[in-house]
């Protein structure tokens, strides 16, 4: 042993002859012992000591040879327990050990374990001792017993290893190195038995990998516990899948430890079992859902190399799975998500590709509710749905780039989730990111178009509208042109005119309004309607004039755009009669605004027929009433003078026509004028405005 004198001297033979007497009173088998053996165990010089633990091999030997009795092994165990091991004398525990190597070495005591038992025991006693060279003797002894008891002594494995642990994470060097060839010896005796249940107890030791292998423990201990994960893997009557919980978290975690010796063995272990899994994935002792779930949680540990293998084992899983793979589909996106959004490139990437292994292989296989015989669909949206707010943008769209793929593939296997991807999806469209917008628009218009679910994604998106301060006008026209391009404007506008119509808060109503009375007005996008109802008085469209009425019935709620909308249909007589309400009623600002954005909406180009009929009064003669009734409630201002200026030049016209009634011009279609000028004074008149009693389900009653 180096690091220490073999040679130097403990105690004096002298000091010895008065000890030993004292303590060998008790144990009768001392009077056997040839005279000066036992002192010479202590001499101070190594070779002495060395001759006499020879000379004691051979006295044993025949004092068993003569008695042929497990009794005489017991005496000497016993005696050398007591008397030397048991003594503060740190000399008497050196001679204790030594004498303990000549019992296992000269007594048949490999087999019984009883004397296993005895003699290991107190060497692992010794191994904690506070001696350094003490405990670099017990761990000779305890090599030399293991060496000659081979596989009987694995019933005490566990009490070994833990030993082993700590002697290897000790400062002496020598221990350690002297610890390390006991590990050694120790793997090669399990690899000689294949781990033999009935002399290896895997289970026990498995426990002790799962309670050292977690967290950031020691990296050499660590480092041993991967080493010994190897050597049981190695052997092939041991099925290393059955302990998965007990260190496969534990392994992965070791990934980032500062040490990179133990980051690289478990690296290189993780790389080899990985190909083991993939190559037994039929094997029914596998529990990939543990892995699949264990992977998902190593995702969002903050540690980059965690990380990127964990991604990596879903990208080879997915790779080579197949259909074993499909139960676990809902953990596999969920990982790769959260990895979409890492900062670091590498592992970036490695989630793209994940990402689209998963959709590609999504594409073959059946959509279920269930999980016996394809994707647990209902699981993967839930998965979904707790992405769709994530703070990365990428994670966000690549979610709802998952909805719209399960939508295309089978939108009667959504139906369950129908309700919740509605109201998950609302939210999403106030969002910065445009093409979460988009795909979010597009995954509503999907399901509004799948049975009853179309007023239920219109009353979603107005409740969404109301509750969220992040929803501007921009927002909210955005939303509603793309419904009614995928939707089609008249059932869009339809719906959420019926809707607005039930609703307790005028100020969100006339929000809305503005918004559609804006796109309906103006935008290219809604000529087709807009030539529609300027018309459908005239040509008798009934269906048509059932649709104003049905607007009509919601933007009353904004007399502007009510104004508006009934120049644009040429109700011109009901136009009046709103005039003359609202001039009953409070003028306020925002009113004085709307009736601003009235005038110039008379001067584009939406409204050149009501300009051309300014010349026809005899015809209209309530077009030219309406448009004085503005120029009336109008304070001086420039839409003031914009409209005193057009009226002034077709008045001198006018003086030199004759009139004729409006009402005997118009053709036998008209428009319920009684009941809708009712409607508007409910919702404008001048006394305190009662609107209909029905629960908000967008907003809180003002």
């Amino acid at each position: 042993m180096s690091g220490f004198d073999r040679s130097a001297s403990i105690v004096s033979v002298a000091d010895a002859q008065q000890i030993i007497p004292q303590q060998l009173e008790k144990h009768e088998i001392e009077k056997d012992f040839p005279k000066g053996l036992l002192q010479s165990l202590i001499e101070k010089n190594y070779e002495k000591r060395k001759q006499a633990g020879q000379n004691l091999q051979r006295f044993l030997k025949d004092q068993y040879a003569v008695k042929k009795s497990n009794d005489i092994i017991e005496k000497f165990i016993s005696f050398f327990n007591d008397v030397y091991l048991l003594s503060v004398d740190d000399v008497y525990r050196q001679a204790g050990l030594m004498a303990f190597s000549a019992i296992v070495s000269s007594l048949n005591i490999k087999e019984d374990s009883r004397f296993i038992e005895s003699l290991v025991n107190p060497v692992l006693s010794c191994c904690r001792d506070n001696n350094t060279k003490v405990k670099y003797y017990a761990v000779e002894t305890l090599y030399n017993i293991i060496k000659m008891c081979r596989q009987n002594v694995l019933f005490m494995f566990p009490h070994l290893f833990k030993s082993i642990v700590d002697l290897c994470t000790g400062t002496d060097r020598d221990v350690k190195k002297a610890s390390k060839k006991l590990d050694s010896l120790l793997k090669t005796i399990v690899v000689e038995c294949e781990a033999n249940e009935y002399l290896f107890s895997s289970v026990k030791f498995m426990e002790l990998i799962k309670e050292m292998a977690t967290g950031i423990g020691i990296p050499y201990v660590q480092r041993m516990i991967v080493a010994w994960i190897t050597v049981l893997d190695s052997i092939p009557e041991f099925n290393l899948f059955l302990y998965l919980p007990n260190f496969f978290e534990g392994v992965f975690l070791m990934l980032r430890n500062s040490d990179p010796k133990l980051k690289n063995e478990a690296m290189i272990f993780l790389k080899d079992f990985l190909g083991e899994i993939k190559n037994d994935m039929s094997n029914t002792t596998l529990n990939l859902g543990y892995i699949m779930e264990t992977i998902v949680r190593m995702v969002k540990i903050n540690d980059s190399a965690v990380k990127k293998e964990a991604i990596t084992w879903i990208s080879e899983l997915i790779e080579k799975g197949e259909k074993l793979i499909v139960k676990y589909f809902p953990q596999a996106i969920k990982a790769s998500l959260e990895c979409l959004s890492d900062k670091e490139q590498r592992i970036n990437e490695k989630a793209e590709q994940t990402n689209s292994k998963l959709q590609e292989f999504c594409k073959f296989f059946p959509l279920e509710t269930s999980s016996d015989s394809g994707f647990e669909l209902m699981s993967i949206v839930e998965v979904l749905m707790a992405y769709i707010d994530h703070e990365s943008i990428k994670t966000r769209i690549a979610a709802l780039e998952w909805v719209i793929i399960l939508q295309i593939k089978d939108p009667e296997a959504l139906e369950p989730s129908m309700e919740i991807l509605v109201s998950t999806l609302s939210s999403r469209l106030s969002d910065s990111e445009p093409m979460v917008v988009n795909s979010t628009l597009v995954i509503l218009c999907n399901i509004a178009r799948y049975k009853e679910f179309f007023d239920k994604v219109i009353s979603s998106i107005l409740y969404e509208v109301s509750t969220n301060q992040a929803f501007s006008p921009n927002n909210v026209k955005k939303t509603v042109k793309t419904l009614c391009q995928g939707l089609g404007v008249e059932l869009v506008y339809r719906s959420i005119s019926e809707l607005l119509n039930i609703e307790t808060s005028k100020s969100f109503c006339q929000k809305i309004i503005e918004v559609l009375n804006d796109l309906l007005l103006i935008d290219s996008d809604f000529e087709e309607i807009r030539e529609r109802l300027k018309y459908c008085i005239e040509l008798e469209d009934m269906r048509c004039v059932e649709f104003f009425e049905t607007l009509y019935k919601a933007w009353r709620f904004s007399p502007g755009c009510t104004l508006t909308l009934t120049f644009l249909v040429q109700a011109y007589d009901l136009a009046y009669e709103i005039i003359n309400t609202m001039a009953k009623s409070n003028i306020d600002a925002e009113l004085l605004q709307q009736l601003a954005r009235l005038v110039q909406l008379i001067d584009s180009p939406v409204f050149v027929h009501l300009r051309m009929q300014m010349l026809e009064h005899q015809r209209h003669p309530y077009l030219l009433k309406s448009l004085y009734a503005v120029l009336m409630v109008l304070p001086p201002s420039r839409a003031y003078k914009t409209l005193q200026h057009r009226l002034k030049d077709v008045s001198a016209l006018h003086k030199s026509l004759p009139v004729k009634m409006e009402d005997e011009l118009r053709r036998g279609v008209c428009i319920r004028n009684e009941e809708l000028i009712q409607l508007f004074n409910q919702a404008n008149s001048p006394k305190k405005v009662v609107m209909q009693k029905t629960d908000s389900k967008y907003s809180d009653k003002e």
